[in-house]
């Protein structure tokens, strides 16, 4: 690799990690194989049987990498379910495992586009940044950035980021090459590394650290794609919120209330990932091991603490990642928020499913009632059916037969009234309970005699 003296950074930018690229870059810069292997699956979690997981790394041993992970959502909209399997086809083809998620949230009142109900898909992905500092004072840097590679199918959710580019005044004619890229999360990075001016710092750029620029693009894209996953989960909760409240105006007739528990389920499920994602990029970024509001009790908020080492050590002190500590915060905050009101939502939609079960049974009673009284207009019709069919003799000779019949049946009837209605009065239960556990029988033998402890 041929060198110039005049340039002292060089970064390599990845889209999507390869065995050719590891072996390169591995073999040319001595890179620990832990940097391509934490890049390469995204799982939350992983079964007993897999071998292949990474065993999890203190701390004291992460904070000497001279590398770092930033971990993030990406949502993106599918217009037709078509382009939807297209997308999920596509990311099965990535050299990293990525893998679209459908949301589960999808309505064809709220999401209905030509007839047809669009989906959205979310993808976790991650950044992978690997820096090697000169060993001589007028060395060259050198940065490693591995990025996943974008799902062509679909388009961004509303339509990608807003432009960074500072409004020319009004009669000036806007440069050339103001638009950024359509949709590539590679070529953003690309494009807005070549324009640092566009970020608002209170400082300028600290020339004593080469890797400024492409660390603040990097946590600036970032940082904006969980501002609109914020958005985007705000917005599908506030729909379950008003599908509940208003469940025949934003609920359509094949959909039913409970259906809302699936959707909060697949919240209930990710939020507490999100936001254990952001909670690693507050550590490996920030140095901060806990919720920025409670990092260090007994502590003024405003004097400054001191942070362990890592990979961004000469940035600690700039506006490169300080000025995006406040938003991923921000961030932090709206996550723990979300799964306080998923779990209120869920209490909300379970009582309004026995509420529906309640008003469901008391018109099971009332149908029950009228069969009741239907049963009851036919009892006399079967008792004169039940005395025309005893013989086979004219009509004229039916006495005896009904008289025989009113001396066995209606005793028999009776009797059976009074059993059944001194077993349902309680007082009467009780004390036929009480007479037969207490009568004294001949040799104290008892049918039931109560066991002692």
């Amino acid at each position: 690799m041929g060198e110039n003296e005049s340039i002292k950074t060089r970064l390599f930018v990845v889209e999507d990690l390869s065995r050719d690229v590891i072996e390169a870059f591995g073999y040319h810069f001595k890179i620990d194989p832990s940097f391509f292997r934490e890049h390469i699956v995204d799982y939350a979690w992983y079964n007993t049987s897999d071998w292949w997981r990474d065993p999890p790394n203190l701390d004291i041993v992460s904070r000497n990498q001279n590398w770092f992970q930033l971990r993030f959502v990406r949502a993106r909209n599918f217009l037709t379910a078509q382009l939807f399997q297209d997308g999920v086809e596509e990311s099965k083809k990535f050299n990293v495992f990525r893998r679209l998620d459908r949301d589960f949230n999808s309505n064809n009142f709220w999401d209905k586009h030509d007839k047809e109900e669009a989906k959205v898909g979310l993808t976790r992905s991650r950044a992978t940044c690997w820096i090697q500092v000169p060993e001589q004072e007028g060395g060259i840097t050198y940065g490693i950035l591995l990025l996943d590679p974008t799902i062509k199918a679909g388009n961004p959710l509303w339509l990608k980021y807003r432009n960074w580019a500072k409004t020319p005044p009004v009669g000036e004619t806007p440069p050339k090459d103001s638009t950024p890229p359509s949709d590539n999360f590679f070529e953003d990075f690309i494009y807005w590394a070549k324009k640092p001016d566009n970020f608002n710092l209170q400082e300028p750029v600290n020339s004593s650290s080469p890797i400024c620029v492409p660390t603040q693009v990097l946590l600036h894209l970032v940082c904006t794609e969980w501002l609109t996953m914020v958005d985007y989960i705000k917005t599908r909760l506030n729909q379950v919120d008003w599908g509940i409240a208003f469940p025949d105006d934003f609920l359509e007739k094949e959909e039913q209330i409970d259906e809302h528990l699936t959707k909060l389920h697949h919240w209930r499920r990710v939020v507490p990932l999100y936001r254990e994602m952001i909670a690693e990029t507050f550590l490996r970024v920030f140095r901060e091991t806990a919720h920025p509001n409670r990092m260090h009790p007994g502590r003024n908020i405003h004097e400054q603490a001191p942070k362990p080492a890592s990979a961004l050590g000469p940035l600690m002190d700039t506006d490169c990642i300080n000025a995006y500590q406040q938003d991923f915060a921000l961030v932090l905050g709206y996550m723990e928020e979300f799964q306080n009101r998923i779990d209120r939502l869920t209490d909300v939609v379970t009582a309004v499913i026995n509420m529906g079960d309640s008003r469901r049974g008391y018109k099971d009673n009332k149908n029950l009632q009228w069969l009741t009284w239907l049963a009851t207009f036919f009892i006399p019709l079967s008792f004169v059916a039940t005395l025309l069919s005893m013989t086979t003799d004219p009509i004229d000779q039916l006495g005896p037969i009904t008289r025989l019949w009113a001396i066995i049946a209606v005793p028999s009837g009776l009797t059976i009234m009074i059993v059944v209605g001194v077993f349902s009065v309680a007082k009467w239960r009780r004390a036929i309970r009480k007479f037969w556990t207490d009568f004294p029988w001949v040799g104290e033998r008892r049918p039931f005699k109560p066991k002692r402890t």
